[in-house]
């Protein structure tokens, strides 16, 4: 029972009101589903014309409620009848009431969990796999949605078992007692199968977690395999991890089914059992038939709640691993300060050090100065740590050891919303939204006018080939903007981290896969805005930096030369005149 007092809890501690709502509904249904039992003695000693001297004590007590002293049979079953309508009505309001509540509930919790994994560091993400995230949302949210009506299902049922037992135990106490001693020895195989839900159910949570990661992959990089014309080996991978779930799925799902099946008929024999031993002791015919019913009514009841129990253990591996998610990401929650951060004069990396938990040592002592209004480049080759620099600069990662300081003052004192607010960032790979272009702006600033959008567009050279669009700004972009060229793409991005206004931009090697027409067009922007904003840029091609006030050079985690262009490739020596010269080869 630790599973269902464990979700109880969940739902109790987090949603007084409507667990409340829905116990006292619960309540209700299972009263009202319980009536058709004790509507059906009545009815059985009128069909069989016993006198009024002679009716059960059940019988006696609906007769006196309504003023008969002699049943009539109309009424007899009307009353029959309408328990069973009531029950049915009751049940759809309830069950109405068991969904709106359950989406409720799980919208409050997703919400929060997404919510909790955007105020943690970005190192949550990039240390979790992407499956695992995704199947979270989809299919293990859909487990815990529906535990909620299932533990409601398994309430309204074992209420309303409660109820058919002590119908019979009201009518003769040794009956029962027989039949419940019966029941208890059919229970044994199936406690026994139960056994297996939890590990089938971790299977299922752990196989769906794969199945997700192969199927986001594959189609993540449709273009690629279609490219290499590997579909097959993509089919494959899906096919393989889909069978592993699917092997997994079909014993789970036999042996949620089973239980409540093989439950049927096993306790229906001890019900026959009891029934054959009251009929041979001389209990009344009248009771005997309500016993037999309420016993007939109560076994598939007790089947529910048998089939509820195992199938909320087999959902739990999903709530826990939801539990743990949120769990980690508040564990590794953004240090977030209280000062807004508006304007500064000076931005300082000191000692500063840092390192993934999979691999030590990516940054070292790394000391680097950037002042307002200035234009810096990043540079080195694969692996010197460039990126993981620039990401430390956006708030994204914490320094393992040193600082990050803004006019003398700790990242972590200031709000991070305020401070990343102030910075326009442009990935090597922008990811545009599946939305139109106007639409793709108000997601980077909610209360940006058309005239502001234009604007934006204009300083990135893109008007004209938004004007040209069939729809203009209200075009839409497709899956990652793949409507657009790539140059078209980044120049998009530009636009919309310019109309941020913010203080710094930061460029991630925003043109090293461009072709050289698309390179000006986004040169020649950078070049305009570098002259009314503090510009880092993270530069593969170094023919794009010529311009900037100061050149760091990376190796190995660490700022091994700085200096003007001019002064790094006059240095013949140096790495950066290296650099230059393998360029030029490679052009050559």
């Amino acid at each position: 029972m630790n599973e269902i007092i464990k979700f109880v809890k969940l739902f109790s501690l987090n949603f007084p009101t409507q667990f409340i709502l829905i116990i006292i509904a619960v309540s209700i249904q299972a009263i009202a589903n319980s009536l058709s039992v004790v509507a059906i003695g009545p009815l059985a000693e009128v069909l069989l014309q016993t006198e009024p001297k002679d009716y059960s004590r059940i019988t006696i007590l609906v007769a006196d409620f309504f003023g008969y002293e002699k049943l009539p049979v109309d009424f007899s079953f009307l009353l029959f009848g309408s328990s069973l309508i009531f029950a049915g009505l009751t049940s759809v309001v309830i069950q109405y009431m068991v969904f709106k509540t359950q989406f409720a509930i799980l919208e409050k919790i997703m919400s929060e969990t997404m919510e909790d994994f955007f105020n943690s560091k970005y190192e949550f993400f990039s240390d979790t796999g992407m499956g695992k995230l995704l199947n979270s949302f989809q299919k293990e949210s859909d487990k815990l949605g529906a535990s909620f009506g299932i533990l409601t299902k398994f309430f309204v049922n074992f209420f309303q078992a409660i109820i058919f037992i002590s119908i019979p135990f009201y009518i003769s106490t040794q009956l029962t007692l027989i039949f419940l001693i019966c029941l208890i020895f059919t229970a044994i195989p199936i406690w026994f199968i139960n056994t297996k839900v939890r590990p089938y159910g971790e299977l299922i949570t752990s196989t769906a977690n794969t199945l997700i990661s192969v199927l986001q992959e594959n189609f993540s990089a449709a273009k690629l395999i279609m490219s290499f014309h590997n579909k097959k080996r993509a089919v494959e991978d899906y096919k393989s991890a889909f069978s592993s779930h699917a092997k997994a799925a079909v014993i789970f799902q036999s042996i949620i089914y089973s239980t409540g099946i093989l439950f049927m008929p096993l306790g229906m024999c001890a019900g026959l059992i009891a029934i054959s031993w009251g009929y041979q002791n001389g209990v009344e015919i009248a009771s005997i038939s309500m016993i037999l019913f309420a016993f007939f009514r109560m076994m598939p009841v007790i089947g529910i709640v048998i089939q509820s129990r195992s199938e909320i253990k087999g959902f739990l591996p999903a709530f826990e691993q939801i539990e743990t998610l949120a769990k980690n990401a508040r564990n590794m929650q953004q240090r977030d300060g209280t000062k807004k951060f508006k304007k500064f004069s000076e931005i300082q990396l000191k000692n500063l050090s840092f390192s993934y938990q999979t691999r030590e040592n990516v940054l070292n002592d790394i000391n680097l100065s950037i002042k307002e209004g200035d234009n810096i480049a990043i540079v080195g080759t694969s692996g010197s740590g460039k990126t993981t620099l620039t990401d430390i600069i956006l708030g994204l990662y914490s320094p393992s050891s040193g600082s990050l300081e803004v006019d003398d003052i700790n990242i972590e004192e200031f709000s991070i919303e305020s401070y990343r607010k102030k910075i326009g960032y442009v990935p090597q790979e922008p990811f545009l939204f599946n939305k139109t272009i106007y639409e793709n702006f108000k997601w980077a600033k909610s209360n940006c006018s058309e005239d502001e959008i234009w604007n934006a567009l204009e300083i990135a050279n893109s008007t004209d080939f938004v004007k040209a669009l069939p729809e203009g700004l209200h075009t839409n972009l497709g899956d990652r903007g793949d409507s657009l060229s790539g140059g078209q793409r980044q120049r998009i991005a530009l636009a919309r981290a310019i109309i941020k206004k913010p203080l710094i931009l930061v460029l991630d090697e925003a043109t090293s896969s461009l072709d050289n027409e698309s390179e000006k067009f986004i040169q020649n922007s950078i070049n305009e805005l570098s002259k009314n904003l503090t510009m880092i840029t993270i530069a593969h091609r170094l023919s794009t930096i010529v311009n900037s006030d100061n050149i760091y050079v990376m190796k190995n985690g660490a700022i091994v030369e700085s200096g003007t262009y001019d002064d790094l490739f006059s240095d013949k020596n140096s790495i950066f005149y290296q650099m230059i010269s393998s360029q030029h080869n490679e052009i050559s």
